[in-house]
């Protein structure tokens, strides 16, 4: 918790992992959240910036599974940023003791699950997308591999119910794990059959079963796509009104061989592999080098395997390798990609960044290295002594901390007290210009701060003070909205002004969309437009 979280927030809670623009969007989503929940807003979906566009929280996601826990630290009447924070703490603990929860189930030793569980949790690919914290929320991961190995064990209407539920429940908490784990589930069931003597058999008892068996699983799984309805439903419409992404966008966004050698920024020991992303479209996305630790370890899984496949904890540990092993298959771009074939499903083009699914991945990773942990500290005449058990135990740790860990200075972070000001001061422009305004549009002079940075300033404010804003951002953009990066020229407010109302009047029962409409940061729009 402290060389990866607490390194960056500071022990006061300063500063904020990430940069001005995602983190704080985050913060704005869990905000508007906490005050639907309070009555404060009338709508989840129709949050008030990219104002009057509706459904705007259906453009990223959006943390309705992890709202409670911001809403209990603003219960607690800690502010909106510092809940933030401890919304950001939280799951570092949940990721972690889940994971080690289920190890030690799989009969990990000690040292295998504190090892596992800290590479799902701290390791650096996970360092490398901090700054997207509505992936953090993992927790469910776990779970759902473990409630469904046990249900391909036993065909158990109980353990296929559980496995439902944390698949239900981890899309909720953030869409990327959810769909990812639609991935990986049947590679865990073919990596499951792949190790069975009687393989036909096995898959008919998954799959089918007794007539009785096969109604019920079928009620389960139906009742858990409806109760996704309420959250797919609002991101299909999104989907069929904007469009998905072009295939050369998810393209560029699926793993290459040099990626998974490709380091996050800054990392202590495997800086030094860092061109190996230099050739990479959007190398940022592409940081999802492991360690060499848990890299070893799924090297060497199959010798241990060889050697030992009598043993339940080490065909657990296989199951995990070739499930692995299926979604690098699945997903790895080598000029062309068996990834392709997912494109025709529908809704399917609105999931770009593939190589996030390497923070699923971690947790069969984490098993590897837990099962291959167990089997080299177990069972050795000299390692019965409990003080070389106890100085290899310290040795493997610690190597496993320094293999993961990155440099201080390589943390993006930001000020809160920087952040809250920013807003403050769009805050105070509004009030001086309008009071009982309903909408406001803040228009500053062209600044050196990129785009995003100036509408989350004011999206925060217009948070802050109960309104709307016609600035935004996120994951979408309106289609005409040319003021994100114009939010100094009138005329790319008026053209948008124009257009909105037209496209989105019905929407709104014909009420006035722009009455009592305020412009902060200039005196006026009408010296740019006139001729």
């Amino acid at each position: 918790m402290y060389i990866v979280p607490l390194q960056m927030m500071h022990f006061d809670l300063s500063f904020i992992p990430g940069d001005m623009g995602d983190a704080r969007l985050q913060n704005y989503f869990l905000e508007h959240g906490y005050k639907w929940l309070t009555g404060q807003v009338e709508s989840f979906w129709n949050a008030p910036f990219f104002y009057p566009t509706i459904r705007t929280m259906s453009f990223s996601d959006n943390h309705l599974g992890t709202l409670p826990i911001y809403a209990l630290f603003r219960f607690l009447h800690f502010d909106r940023e510092t809940s933030y924070q401890l919304w950001f703490l939280a799951f570092f603990t949940l990721n972690y003791f889940s994971c080690a929860w289920v190890l030690r189930k799989l009969s990990i030793n000690a040292l295998g699950t504190a090892a596992g569980a800290f590479v799902f949790t701290f390791s650096l690919p996970v360092i490398a997308l901090l700054g997207h914290s509505q992936l953090l929320p993992r927790f469910m991961i776990p779970f759902v591999f473990y409630f469904a190995l046990r249900y391909f064990e036993k065909p158990d209407i109980k353990m296929l119910a559980l496995t439902c539920l944390a698949v239900v429940i981890q899309f909720y908490c953030t869409i990327y794990m959810g769909y990812f784990l639609v991935l990986g589930l049947p590679s865990l069931l073919i990596a499951f059959v792949l190790l069975q003597d009687n393989r036909s058999t096995t898959l008919r008892d998954i799959v089918w079963g007794s007539y009785r068996n096969i109604t019920l699983r079928t009620i389960i799984i139906l009742l858990s796509l409806i109760s996704l309805l309420p959250l797919i439903i609002p991101y299909y419409k999104t989907f069929l009104e904007y469009g998905g992404r072009s295939r050369g966008e998810i393209v560029q966004m699926l793993p290459r061989i040099n990626s998974y050698l490709y380091p996050a920024g800054g990392s202590l020991l495997w800086n030094w592999l860092s061109p190996m992303g230099s050739s990479i479209p959007m190398s940022w996305e592409h940081q999802i080098f492991v360690g060499m630790l848990p890299l070893i370890a799924f090297i060497v899984m199959p010798i241990f395997y060889l050697r030992s496949r009598s043993e339940p904890l080490v065909t657990k540990g296989m199951i995990a390798f070739i499930a692995l092993a299926l979604l690098i298959l699945l997903t790895l771009y080598y000029g062309t990609s068996l990834y392709r074939l997912t494109l025709f499903l529908p809704g399917l083009k609105a999931i770009r960044a593939v190589t996030r699914i390497i923070l699923l991945m971690l947790f069969p990773l984490s098993v590897v290295l837990g099962v291959v942990l167990t089997k080299l500290s177990e069972n050795r005449g000299a390692l019965k002594r409990s003080s070389v058990t106890f100085i290899l135990s310290f040795i493997v740790l610690f190597t496993v901390i320094l293999d993961q860990n990155i440099k201080a200075s390589s943390n993006y972070t930001y000020s809160k007290v920087e952040s809250q000001n920013r807003s403050k001061i769009v805050e105070r422009l509004v009030q001086k210009k309008g009071p009982q305004s309903r909408v406001f549009a803040y228009m500053p002079d062209r600044s050196s701060d990129p785009p995003y940075a100036i509408h989350l300033d004011a999206m925060l404010a217009a948070q802050n003070l109960n309104m709307a804003s016609v600035n935004g951002y996120s994951g979408i953009f309106p289609p005409d909205y040319d003021f994100y990066y114009n939010y100094d020229r009138c005329d790319s407010l008026l053209k948008w002004k124009a257009i909105a109302e037209n496209r989105y009047r019905k929407y709104y029962y014909g009420k006035e969309l722009f009455k009592d409409f305020i412009i902060a940061g200039r005196d006026s729009c009408l010296d740019d437009i006139m001729p």
